[in-house]
């Protein structure tokens, strides 16, 4: 999932939510503005999501066949 980013993108979320970091100190470190620290982790996030909820919907699609051909 990280090549999917620009490095400073993952390094915004990465350091700001794994490392715990101030969003301030990552943006001076990066040389962009908060608000932009503040993007780039919210768009590593939404992806994030998205993909957790597509595992979900495949698990729960596997679990529901298996109960189907379990009745038939």
């Amino acid at each position: 999932m990280r090549g999917e980013f620009r490095e400073n993108s993952w390094r915004a979320f990465w350091e700001t939510q794994v490392e715990g970091r101030s969003v301030a100190d990552v943006a001076a470190e990066l040389g962009v503005k908060t608000g932009a620290v503040y993007m780039s982790r919210s768009r590593v996030f939404a992806r994030i999501r998205a993909t957790v909820e597509e595992v979900l919907d495949e698990d729960e699609a596997a679990n529901y066949q298996a109960g189907v051909d379990l009745i038939v």
